[in-house]
Parts: C-alpha cells; sequence; structure tokens
C-alpha cells in the first residue's frame, strides 16, 4: 500500500520514479531537477520501518561533500 501511495503522490511534487526494486525490502528511487531521493521500505512484524535520503545529484556542488538535507517534505 505504501508502495502505491509514493508513486501516485511523489509525482505531486516533480519527483519522477527510476525504479522499484521489491526483494525482501522494497528501494524505490527518485530524480527530479537537482535530486535525488532513495525510499527504503523494511517490512516488520507489526508494523514498517521508512528511511528517507535526499541528496544532491552528482555534479551539482562545485567542490566537496554535501550532508544530508534535513529538511522535511510533505507527502
Amino acid at each position: 500500500q505504501i508502495v502505491a501511495f509514493l508513486k501516485s503522490q511523489m509525482p505531486l511534487y516533480n519527483w519522477n520514479l527510476i525504479n522499484v526494486v521489491e526483494f525482501g525490502d522494497t528501494h524505490m528511487s527518485f530524480v527530479k531537477s537537482d535530486e535525488n531521493c532513495t525510499i527504503t521500505i523494511e517490512a516488520l512484524a507489526a508494523k514498517s520501518l521508512m528511511n528517507i535520503v535526499i541528496s544532491p545529484k552528482s555534479g551539482s556542488i562545485a567542490t566537496g561533500f554535501a550532508a544530508p538535507s534535513s529538511r522535511r517534505s510533505k507527502f
């Protein structure tokens, strides 16, 4: 259910689905103009654990390393 929700809602915020891998855990990759988003969903006994990482696209930072984004997005 969460995969279907993300597939329908992420495009509303300009995220384009790249791929979904469902083998044990579920891994989803999205991209927009200057950022990547990777979502991992781990199914546990009575709940799910979701990890969301948003990072700049490679080459979008002139020098050094960027810390992962800490801003929150509404879905």
